[in-house]
């Protein structure tokens, strides 16, 4: 898209504005019910409705199993035992201290991935020490040969249930090197393959959630008429695309018009963010009022960092992800309005409850949707009130 792609209303009065502005938000409500009803094929809430936003804890209220496992089967299983497929959840449990004693438990995870995987790792170590079982963890690094190796230790090291984090590109090879026969519960996306189950997030939703954020803050401050709109992909997120016709769907709902009308930038880290939006920017005028959406924290962290300090024109900024560096940062810059939360740090909470029930021969879905929630500086304080900010 040109420059001037998306012509800002340089004519446009107050009142015509204000007139037509509750007019529009009660079309957007509307709208957006109906978008994420979409996007949620399970049971559950999303987060972004007119409902209250449920509150997400720690708090330890999942029953036994008799007395001795993690917990009870999900209530996404039906009394005749079919599985509903994509439930979506909030991470409001954890296990039971002590569910998982006398258990070994595998986990294959990089500590050289994004934010969000690392989160995620940290939040199953927490999860499984408190349940009191043995976790026996092998670090790929990113390195696809190193992963293999590492899902053939898994199957040598006599574990009672596993699991692995992202690579959707090795359903088939994992499936005949990985332990036999017992759970195995993948974090992010897969093809049908040898998994008991998946958990990941609700990505079309996210992408939802920050189109209408940013749509009503285009509504506001430009009238729907930014110079330009704009996407940074990351490559390196396995729903980027989920996330960004998301991204369009809550755009257009907000802001009525062509969702296609959308300048892509593609980078697969914060410095290549950095890079592609420095030579993006070039070509509007300094005055220029943007809207850019991030698939990522990464590629919003990039893309903030790239603008320079003379522009006099607008930056509405919003991502998906909601890290600790995210959260900080749009505590203390008002051009990045918020993120679609998806509580990474408390996938534990999730994952091992599940897969001591599939250890335990419960059901559990095949796949489970974390719920997000659109946070900004005022809300975020609602679900993360202790953020280290000045280490972030």
């Amino acid at each position: 898209m040109s420059a001037d792609g998306f012509h800002r209303g340089h004519g446009a009065n107050a009142r015509r504005r204000a007139l037509h502005l509750s007019q529009r938000r009660r079309m957007v409500v509307s709208a957006v019910l109906l978008l994420l009803a979409a996007c949620s094929p399970g049971r559950g809430t999303i987060d972004g409705s007119t409902e209250e936003t449920p509150s997400v804890s720690t708090t330890v209220s999942r029953p036994p199993y008799n007395g001795s496992g993690s917990s009870s089967a999900p209530e996404s299983t039906t009394s005749a035992g079919s599985i509903v497929v994509d439930p979506v959840v909030t991470p409001s449990s954890g296990v039971i201290p002590g569910s998982a004693a006398g258990l070994r438990l595998g986990l294959v995870a990089s500590e050289a991935g994004n934010a969000f995987d690392r989160a995620v790792t940290a939040s199953i170590a927490e999860q499984v020490d408190l349940a009191g079982g043995e976790l026996v963890r092998c670090d790929p690094g990113g390195d696809t040969a190193v992963l293999m190796e590492c899902v053939g230790r898994m199957a040598v090291q006599n574990v009672d249930g596993w699991i692995l984090l992202r690579t959707a590109e090795l359903s088939a090879e994992l499936c005949g090197t990985g332990p036999a026969d017992v759970p195995m519960i993948i974090v992010g996306r897969l093809e049908k393959g040898c998994q008991q189950a998946g958990v990941g997030p609700d990505d079309r939703s996210s992408g939802v959630l920050v189109g209408v954020g940013l749509g009503n803050a285009a509504s506001e401050r430009f009238d729907c008429a930014p110079d330009a709109v704009m996407l940074v992909m990351d490559t390196q997120v396995s729903g980027a695309q989920e996330r960004a016709d998301g991204f369009r769907a809550g755009y257009s709902a907000a802001c009525p018009g062509d969702p296609d009308d959308v300048t892509v930038l593609t980078a697969d880290s914060q410095e290549q963010a950095f890079a592609a939006f420095t030579i993006a920017i070039t070509g509007f005028p300094e005055d220029a009022d943007l809207v850019v959406a991030a698939v990522s924290d990464d590629a919003a962290l990039g893309v903030l960092a790239a603008v320079p300090e003379e522009r006099t024109g607008s930056l509405v900024l919003a991502a998906v992800g909601g890290d600790e560096r995210a959260r900080c940062t749009f505590r203390s810059d008002s051009r990045w309005i918020g993120d679609a939360e998806l509580f990474a740090d408390r996938y534990g909470a999730v994952v091992i409850p599940q897969l001591l029930d599939a250890v335990h021969g419960q059901a559990i879905p095949e796949f489970t949707r974390v719920t997000s929630t659109f946070v900004d500086a005022e809300t975020v304080n609602s679900f993360y009130p202790h953020d280290n900010c000045q280490n972030a």
